[in-house]
């Protein structure tokens, strides 16, 4: 039996609800849930990929791929994220991912 981590982002407690009773409910999938402290959450873009593995101030927030393999910061509010930009020029962080199509 294999085990798998994810972290998935929602607005409101009832969507981790609704998840885990369909989980197991639909799938017969136990589940394991750890709360993070991330509240703001932002696409990375950088023409050196080097700059992202280094982000300077990162301390208290975490770096994550989506699906798509795209870098994803997280961290606890925007006062954390303002930290990070001003430590950052050479990195472009983004509220969508900037493949995503406009409506």
């Amino acid at each position: 039996m294999g085990l798998e981590s994810y972290i998935v982002g929602v607005v409101g407690v009832l969507q981790l609800e609704v998840l885990e009773y369909r989980l197991l409910n639909e799938y017969s999938a136990q589940l394991l849930m750890n709360q993070l402290p991330y509240s703001v959450a932002r696409w990375v873009y950088a023409e050196d990929k080097k700059l992202i593995e280094n982000i300077k101030g990162l301390d208290n927030g975490m770096l994550v791929y989506d699906k798509k393999d795209r870098p994803v910061i997280l961290v606890n509010n925007e006062w954390s994220l303002n930290w990070i930009l001003d430590r950052n020029p050479g990195i472009q962080f983004l509220t969508v991912p900037a493949d995503v199509e406009k409506i």
